[in-house]
């Protein structure tokens, strides 16, 4: 026996009139049959059917369609309080049957659909559904009243707003930003206004009416109560009654996480299956489904779904942005920088050429604003309230925006609806007073930082206010999302060298974004924070190629065999090999690199050039202001004509040199000396800047050969340490007909210091040897000498001359030179009287030497 069966038996009975004659008795106008409702019914239509079977309704919340068919308003009843009951049923059973057609009904979602109505002038994107009410995101000069026809307790899922100017006002308080009305109790009939302006929209709300939801772990806790179970992970959200699950376990879905989710399958639902393209823009291949909005071919798997072959002008990971191109510093600067000051007239603002959601793709070169034009002295790009990508045209961050250790680089005030995207781009020598050399986001701005790198960015303020040398964000409502990038050599006077958040959220993923997402981000070093920061506070490398030792590993699947030393960079299956040992290059380090030549690749001789980019690691070499040009490649150097030195003769020497007889004395930027000195040296130094002097070695003959320095004579061992001196002061030498010394070597200037700090660069006069080495010279110019054996360069950073491999320890064979001064220090050897050379770099020997001549160079 069913339930209507039960209502025909109880008190009152059922008499002979037929469902017309009800209709016809209660004067209703409604045509409630199911032929006339195929196309749905009005909220009115239910809310009068309610008032007829509110019991019914109340007893049953879900009615069973099988048992409560049309065929029950068809059977003769009695009119009445009870008739009128049946009646509502009847009218209930033919909406549900009229449903059926449609997919069906449940009478409980009705109802909930009529706790909040919804009114305005510029309704926007404001809508109601079921006992909550959103504008998700909102558009410009909303104005929307939602009115509760229930009471309860305001529940926030979401709240982003602009601050101070879009408001929500709850009995009478205004909410703004991200301050939600969560918690507000609110009474049946209460009024919620919501006005936006006319400028800037944010994220929006999501507000509904109720108990908030509780996650619990009882398995038969279904939500009705507002607790409720997540079988497979997720976060619980809603109010009770409409409890659901939200960021399942990968794979699963359904209200409480308890099936597979659309495009997975298997057992454990772990199998995402291939993605499948369509027509629907809203299809963002989460559930293997992905629209391709401007041509392209389907890619992936559920969760990773990708486009490739965009048409022409079009990128992005559904081909949805427009597509521009930057190979020089001006054309980025004009793509991105959108910033107008009215305060400041030194402010360049940009032509802002990217509309919102388009991208601007990176040729492989350094930008600079040297090079071109830049925001301001403080910025090179400065994006507000704008969005879209900035990425280069390769995911190995080999293009690179370098502040030139002046300007920030990126500054993003607000992103809009939007968020800004900056991809595989190397950002260095980034420099803030305040915070934030690399990145600087602020005003709720939404900014994603994916495969970056960021090296050498720094902030100098001193106050913990401020800081993060290469990453800020501030203000309530920003959020930064940090993926696979790693972060080297910064620096903070303030508060977090790597990174510092103030107010605002920032993230740090462990994981990769599409299409790598399937890897586990390589841990790097931990990063130096300052605020509140989520997630794992390392660098992150996504890097999926893997090197092997198998020579037919072409990348292709990520592995990737290096022929000639080198590490695996990259991304499958354009996997290539860098760091190649000394003389080889090429994407596998098969081949001579540029300036190497024969079979094993040996050093030529250096070419002088007049490209200030040539460093002579190829074997061309620059030298700036004249010089001759000498060395091998890797090795190249200059011979500087009079008034500069440097390795590429780029600085002008401060002391000028006169006299009758120089003999050995010299000068070389700010220092000047005469080392191993000869018999009736005569010299003046004449200096063009003032300073201390700093003796970095003395011994002349007491009493006779002497150096005189304001009127003040030293000799002996008594050098003038720590003397200061005008422009313009003249020092004097003297050396007499006898006997000689070691000389002297004196600089103008702080002595450069020895430091373990890796971006001590020398420029303050602290300096770092990476492979070990003393430190010489004075601040600005300071050098290491003594590095240990392989090593060479400035800071004993390279493989010096004659020495090849990753850590620099193959010593080279010997190559035979006619230079009397080549000792085999570097490889080259001159054998003094015929002989044949042999042995290593540093170890050179010449054997069957000239009849009559022995000795290692068969000088004797």
């Amino acid at each position: 026996m069913d339930r209507l069966d039960l209502l025909e038996g109880a008190p009152g009975g059922v008499v002979g009139l037929e469902e017309d004659d009800i209709y016809s008795e209660l004067e209703l106008t409604q045509d409630w049959s199911p032929d006339n409702l195929e196309d749905g019914f009005s909220l009115s239509q239910v809310d009068s059917a309610r008032v007829y079977a509110s019991a019914a309704i109340d007893a049953i919340d879900i009615i069973p369609r099988p048992k409560f068919a049309p065929a029950g308003a068809k059977r003769a009843m009695r009119l009445g309080v009870f008739g009128k009951f049946l009646l509502g049923l009847s009218v209930l059973a033919n909406l549900i049957a009229a449903e059926e057609l449609r997919g069906g009904i449940s009478v409980a979602e009705e109802r909930r659909k009529l706790a909040i109505t919804l009114s305005g002038s510029n309704l926007g994107n404001c809508v109601v559904n079921g006992n909550c009410f959103s504008s998700l995101p909102y558009t410009n000069s909303e104005v929307c009243e939602f009115t509760t026809d229930v009471a309860g307790v305001l529940s926030v899922s979401s709240f982003a707003t602009e601050a101070n100017w879009d408001k929500l006002t709850v009995g009478g308080v205004m909410y703004d930003g991200t301050d939600g009305p969560d918690g507000v109790s609110v009474a049946a009939g209460d009024t919620i206004s919501w006005f936006s302006d006319s400028y800037v929209s944010m994220a929006g709300f999501e507000i509904c009416i109720g108990a908030p939801c509780t996650a619990t772990t009882n398995p038969s806790d279904d939500g009705s109560s507002g607790d409720l179970y997540c079988i497979n992970g997720g976060s619980v959200q809603g109010v009770a009654g409409m409890c659901t699950c939200t960021g399942c376990n990968l794979g699963f879905g359904g209200p409480s996480c308890a099936v597979c989710a659309a495009g997975f399958s298997g057992s454990d639902c772990s199998t995402a299956e291939a993605c499948v393209a369509t027509t629907t823009a809203t299809d963002v291949g989460s559930d293997g489904n992905f629209y391709c909005v401007n041509g392209g071919s389907i890619g992936g798997t559920a969760g990773q779904c990708t486009c490739t072959g965009c048409d022409t002008g079009f990128t992005g990971e559904s081909c949805h942005s427009t597509l521009h191109t930057a190979a020089d510093m001006d054309t980025l600067f004009n793509l991105v920088s959108s910033y107008s000051s009215s305060w400041s007239t030194s402010t360049n603002t940009g032509n802002n050429l990217m509309a919102n959601g388009d991208s601007a793709v990176l040729s492989t070169v350094t930008f600079k604003c040297s090079d071109g034009t830049c925001a301001d002295s403080e910025r090179m790009l400065y994006s507000d309230d704008s969005f879209g990508e900035v990425r280069c045209s390769s995911d190995d961050a080999t293009c690179v925006i370098d502040g030139e250790e002046q300007r920030r680089v990126i500054h993003v005030s607000g992103t809009g609806s939007g968020k800004v995207t900056i991809r595989a781009i190397t950002i260095q020598n980034g420099h803030a007073q305040y915070s934030g050399g690399g990145i600087y986001a602020s005003t709720m701005a939404a900014v994603d930082v994916k495969l970056c790198l960021f090296i050498n960015c720094q902030s100098t303020s001193t106050s913990s206010y401020y800081g993060g040398g290469a990453i800020y964000a501030s203000t309530s409502g920003t959020i930064l999302n940090v993926y696979g990038t790693s972060f080297s050599g910064s620096v903070s006077g303030g508060a977090g060298s790597d990174i510092k958040a103030s107010s605002a959220t920032i993230i740090i993923h462990a994981t990769c974004p599409v299409p790598y997402s399937h890897l586990v981000a390589a841990q790097g070093e931990a990063l130096d924070i300052s605020g509140t920061i989520d997630g794992s506070a390392f660098s992150y490398d996504c890097s999926d190629c893997t090197g092997t030792s198998e020579t037919s590993d072409d990348g292709s699947d990520g592995n990737f065999y290096c022929i000639n030393g080198g590490s695996v960079k990259g991304f499958a299956p354009s996997c290539t090999c860098t760091d190649c040992d000394l003389g080889f290059g090429g994407p596998n380090c098969a081949v001579c690199a540029a300036g190497y030549s024969g079979d094993d690749c040996t050093p030529g001789g250096c070419v002088a050039t007049t490209n200030a980019a040539d460093d002579g690691s190829d074997g061309n070499l620059y030298c700036i202001n004249g010089g001759s040009i000498g060395g091998s490649a890797g090795s190249c150097t200059c011979t500087c004509t009079t008034g500069w030195f440097g390795p590429s003769c780029d600085v002008q020497n401060v002391i000028s040199l006169s006299g009758g007889n120089t003999g050995s004395c010299a000068v070389d930027g700010s220092c000047f000396s005469s080392l191993s000195y000869t018999n009736s040296e005569s010299c003046t130094f004449t200096a063009s800047i003032g300073g201390e002097l700093h003796v970095t070695s003395f011994e002349t003959e007491a009493n006779f050969d002497k150096l005189t320095v304001g009127g003040v004579v030293y000799d002996g061992t008594n050098g003038p340490d720590g003397v200061s001196i005008n422009a313009g002061e003249t020092i004097g030498w003297y050396s007499d007909t006898s006997a000689t010394r070691a000389g002297f070597e004196i600089c103008i200037g702080a002595p450069c210091t020895a430091t373990t700090n890796p971006s001590d660069d020398g420029s303050g006069g602290d300096f770092y040897c990476i492979n070990e080495g003393s430190v010489q010279g004075v601040a600005g110019m300071c050098t290491c000498t003594g590095c240990n054996s392989g090593y060479g360069g400035p800071n004993c950073a390279v493989c010096a001359a004659g020495y090849s491999g990753s850590d620099c320890s193959t010593a080279e064979a010997c190559v035979a030179t006619s230079t009397a001064t080549d000792d085999g220090s570097d490889g080259n050897f001159y054998c003094v009287n015929g002989g044949s050379i042999g042995g290593t770099t540093g170890s050179c020997t010449c054997t069957a030497c000239d009849a009559g001549f022995t000795g290692e160079s068969c000088h004797s």
